[in-house]
Parts: C-alpha cells; sequence; structure tokens
C-alpha cells in the first residue's frame, strides 16, 4: 500500500507541476492517479473488483491518455537539456532506471487484474 501513496504524490506532483491548469486537466489528473490506485485496490480486496473487464480496461486507457497524451507538454519541463555533460549522462542512466522501478509494480499489478478476468 505504500505504492498507493507514491501514486498519490505522484499525481499531487505534476498538478504542481502542471500548474494553473484547466479543470478538465486537474479532473483527468485527479482520475489517472485514482484509477490507478484503484487497481492495486482491486488485487488487495480493499474494494471488490468489477463484474465486467471494460470497467479496468477503461481505466488503464485513461490512464495512458492522461499520462502520455495530456501530459506530453510536461516532457520539456524534466529535460536534461542545457545540463552539462556529465551530469546530462548520469540523468540518462538513473531517469530510466528509476521510471522503470516506479512503473514495474503498477504494470505487474494490471497485469494481475487483467489475469483475474481471462483465466
Amino acid at each position: 500500500m505504500l505504492y498507493c501513496v507514491f501514486l498519490l504524490v505522484n499525481g499531487l506532483g505534476t498538478l504542481y507541476i502542471a500548474g494553473n491548469d484547466s479543470p478538465l486537466y486537474i479532473v483527468g489528473q485527479i482520475l489517472s492517479t485514482l484509477f490507478a490506485i484503484g487497481f492495486f485496490f482491486f488485487y488487495y480486496g480493499v474494494i471488490p473488483s468489477p463484474p465486467d473487464v471494460r470497467i479496468p480496461a477503461g481505466m488503464l486507457a485513461w490512464i495512458l491518455y492522461q499520462e502520455i497524451w495530456a501530459n506530453r507538454r510536461l516532457y520539456d519541463l524534466i529535460s536534461v537539456e542545457g545540463l552539462p555533460q556529465e551530469q546530462r549522462r548520469q540523468l540518462l542512466i538513473f531517469i530510466p532506471m528509476i521510471f522503470i522501478l516506479f512503473l514495474a509494480p503498477f504494470v505487474w499489478i494490471v497485469i494481475q487484474v487483467f489475469k483475474a478476468y481471462f483465466l
């Protein structure tokens, strides 16, 4: 459940980085964060899994839309351009590692939730 706290902090951090954005974006980011936490709640039985696979599929689709498309302009804010060459090299090694370690538990949980529908 500690990972759910990380997801919540990540969602709040994204809202902070985005600054004063449209209310639609803010609602979208909040939903994305809640949907991601929802997958953990489904898996661990905190809340029952929906009876139809289309609900978690829709949740996952929304998360992907929000994190890839709606947040695309935030990628420039975390760019390594303009940093000294040595720092850039270090960040280009550590950022993907951190990204993979951060996403790996979520991907595993999503796979497990969908596996329960099909097996």
